[in-house]
């Protein structure tokens, strides 16, 4: 029973973390806000919204590297008639 009522507060939170970055992202909430309203810690909103940002970086790259991989084989076969 005692591990049940965990993974049902462990999951809360994770609810709770995930309504509050979604708010701050979607602009209705300050941190300060989302941190009173969603009774999240400030410092786990930071980490996953410095995971979110680190990870558009990522797909940013991953795609100006592919349109640029892209344009240079087009200028190759711009090239080749």
């Amino acid at each position: 029973m005692e591990k049940n009522n965990n993974d049902q507060k462990r999951s809360s939170n994770k609810v709770r973390l995930q309504w509050a970055i979604s708010d701050i992202m979607n602009g209705y909430l300050f941190l300060n806000e989302a941190v009173e309203k969603y009774e999240v810690p400030a410092s786990t909103i930071i980490l996953h919204l410095k995971k979110i940002q680190k990870e558009k970086k990522e797909a940013l790259a991953f795609n100006n590297s592919k349109i640029t991989a892209k344009e240079s084989s087009n200028l190759r076969k711009e090239d080749d008639k």
